[in-house]
């Protein structure tokens, strides 16, 4: 009986993964993630950060994924005197370009968004020059995906970003890399 357990349960994995999605012309995609930030370890301060990414597209051909992301964020730090907050939108649309055709699929996306942010700040209980921002950013990214089921993808991937603020005459461009992972689903039509 066990035996017979574990080759129904290897049986079962074995088509999970052989079954793997095959994004098709008109696929729609729902992916993204979340990201919580908390610094547990000084004494005398506290940080929190949440980040909400959702990204939804639709496939233009068996490779080529049009998208957008709408993502939110909230960031809060503060000491005995002096606290800050801030909170912010961003919509940002996209292109990304999925090679070969096997469980495993590198590809190459890049995007233009605007964000805008918004900060509050307190110290020794006196309001500082409350803050609203409006950005521009652009990225490019380098990943692949891993098909897990027929509609569910892992994704890994390199992300480079660049922005600058547009209300501020002498703001200069900001320059980031990051990795990241992250989920992908897709409905078929």
């Amino acid at each position: 009986m066990k035996y017979q357990k574990h080759l129904l349960f290897w049986g079962l994995f074995l088509a999970a993964t052989l079954s793997y999605a095959q994004p098709k012309k008109g696929d729609l995609t729902l992916g993204g993630g979340v990201s919580l930030t908390a610094d547990p370890f000084e004494e005398d301060s506290r940080s929190f950060g949440l980040s909400i990414s959702p990204i939804v597209g639709i496939f233009l051909t068996d490779h080529l994924l049009v998208g957008t992301q709408l993502g939110g964020n909230f960031y809060s730090f503060s000491t005995e005197n002096y606290s800050s907050f801030s909170y912010g939108m961003q919509v940002a649309p996209s292109v990304a370009y999925y090679f070969g055709d096997g469980p495993w699929q590198p590809f190459l996306s890049g995007g233009v968004g605007v964000s805008a942010s918004s900060r509050r700040t307190q110290e020794n209980g006196i309001l500082q020059n409350p803050d609203s921002r409006t950005r521009i950013n652009f990225n490019a990214r380098a990943g692949a995906i891993y098909w897990l089921a027929n509609h569910v993808g892992i994704t890994t991937f390199v992300n480079y970003s660049s922005g600058r603020t547009l209300n501020q005459p002498d703001a200069s461009f900001n320059q980031g890399l990051n990795a990241g992972v992250g989920v992908q689903f897709i409905w078929s039509r």
